[in-house]
C-alpha cells in the first residue's frame, strides 16, 4: 500500500545528502503536516537503524584491522628472525661441511 506518508519517507530518505531536495520535498508536502511528520518519523528511525549497523560494522573492521596489526606485527618479527638465521646459517654450515 502506497500511502502519502510511505511516498514522503522514501522521498526524504532518497534525498539525503541533498539539501536542495530536501527542501523540494519539504515545499511539496508542506500542506500535509500529520503525514510529513509521521513519514520524518519514519525517516529518521530508517537512518538511525542504517547508522547503527554501520557503526557496528565499523567497530567490526576496526577490531578486524587490529588483529590484522598484530598478525603483520608477528609476520615482521619471524620474517627478521628467519633473515638473521640465514646470514647465520652459510657460515655455520661451512664449518660444519668441513668436518
Amino acid at each position: 500500500m502506497n500511502t502519502l506518508t510511505n511516498e514522503i519517507t522514501r522521498e526524504l530518505l532518497d534525498a539525503v545528502g541533498n539539501p536542495a531536495g530536501l527542501e523540494a520535498v519539504f515545499q511539496q508536502h508542506s500542506h500535509s503536516k500529520g503525514p510529513f511528520y509521521h513519514a520524518l518519523a519514519q525517516a529518521t528511525a530508517s537512518l538511525t537503524e542504517h547508522f547503527s549497523t554501520l557503526a557496528q560494522k565499523c567497530k567490526e573492521a576496526e577490531k578486524e584491522y587490529q588483529q590484522r596489526q598484530q598478525q603483520a606485527k608477528g609476520t615482521k618479527q619471524e620474517l627478521a628472525s628467519l633473515e638473521q638465521g640465514r646470514v647465520a646459517r652459510p657460515k655455520n654450515s661451512q664449518h660444519l661441511r668441513g668436518r
